[in-house]
């Protein structure tokens, strides 16, 4: 799979053909990875799709249901006029008809793997996510070993849990002001370290497996 091999600032990834964004880095289609000692930073407005359309006629490269991988860290500082947008390769309503199919699909649950997020209890991974929508995923974020906020954004039309966050050694989870939609499994389930004045101000809606915050371990 691709690599980010050092730190890097992203900006849109643009298809000459539509002006939106494939997922990969640097034109490639398959899964990113964000290795360890790397960080991702994701501006204002960014739109990241994947999908398992078989082509795309648009932007010619196979696309699979690939997701991302992170090992480093990865942050989004979406505003509310623009948020950072994952979601399905099919979803046209942001970043416009990337798969260059029209009104042929639809996005739909589990269109994409979802944000993967591992550290080890020697080197926590980061995550931090701001005005961000997680859409369509397997599972939109799970994180293991790893230091997660989530803050003012939305996960919504998970296959699976919507955030899920585990490990003895992650910290307390930064989950507040987000709106949390349908999940085909608990919408959040924390099974780390907790504070509960970091847990505010959450919403959900839709149907779920549990619609609110499950604590496990």
């Amino acid at each position: 799979a691709p690599k980010m091999v050092k730190t890097k600032m992203w900006t849109r990834l643009i298809s000459p053909a539509t002006g939106s964004a494939m997922l990969g880095l640097e034109g490639h289609p398959a899964a990113l990875v964000v290795d360890a000692g790397v960080t991702a930073t994701l501006a204002a407005g960014t739109t990241v799709k994947s999908g398992n359309d078989a082509w795309s006629s648009t932007v010619g490269i196979c696309c699979s249901a690939a997701g991302i991988s992170v090992i480093g860290s990865l942050v989004a500082n979406g505003t509310a006029q623009n948020p950072v947008t994952f979601t399905s390769l099919r979803d046209d309503s942001v970043g416009g008809d990337t798969n260059g199919d029209g009104a042929a699909t639809s996005p739909a649950k589990g269109n994409w793997q979802g944000i993967q997020v591992s550290g080890s209890s020697g080197a926590l991974a980061q995550v931090s996510l701001d005005h961000t929508v997680i859409a369509y995923p397997d599972r939109g974020l799970q994180a293991s070993q790893a230091a997660v906020s989530m803050t003012n954004g939305a996960a919504r039309e998970c296959s699976r849990v919507c955030l899920a966050v585990s490990g003895s050694s992650s910290p307390d989870p930064v989950v507040t002001g987000n709106s949390f939609g349908s999940a085909g499994d608990e919408a959040v389930v924390l099974a780390s370290a907790v504070a509960l004045d970091k847990l505010g101000g959450n919403t959900f809606s839709g149907s779920s497996g549990f619609a609110g915050i499950m604590f496990t371990y």
